[in-house]
């Protein structure tokens, strides 16, 4: 069921989706062109992996969706320097939340 997010919905608040949480990471891996793999199913597990890898950090491990949330928002908060990229990331994130909830594709 798609959550009508606004563009510009911050990921450290409720409501988390997994969905949407899967399209903000592929976006920054987009964006920044990170050498990351993209998500491919959107399970909590896989988001937090690509999480630590763009991080280049190690975190205590959690599933827990509102933790791994606000790590997402970290690092768009770390990463966008500007609101230029700020805008980019969470522009192309909406774009692959629309078509995710549309296709059941993660893009």
């Amino acid at each position: 069921m798609e959550i009508n997010f606004s563009d510009y919905h911050r990921f450290d608040v409720p409501p988390f989706d997994t969905v949407r949480m899967a399209c903000g990471v592929n976006a920054i891996i987009e964006v920044f062109a990170l050498p990351v793999d993209k998500i491919t199913s959107g399970n909590v597990p896989e988001i937090f992996d690509r999480v630590m890898r763009i991080n280049k950090k190690s975190f205590p491990w959690s599933t827990d969706i509102g933790t791994v949330s606000i790590k997402i928002q970290g690092i768009i908060d770390e990463k966008c320097l500007t609101q230029e990229d700020r805008d980019r990331v969470m522009n192309l994130c909406s774009h692959k939340y629309r078509h995710a909830v549309a296709t059941r594709t993660l893009i």
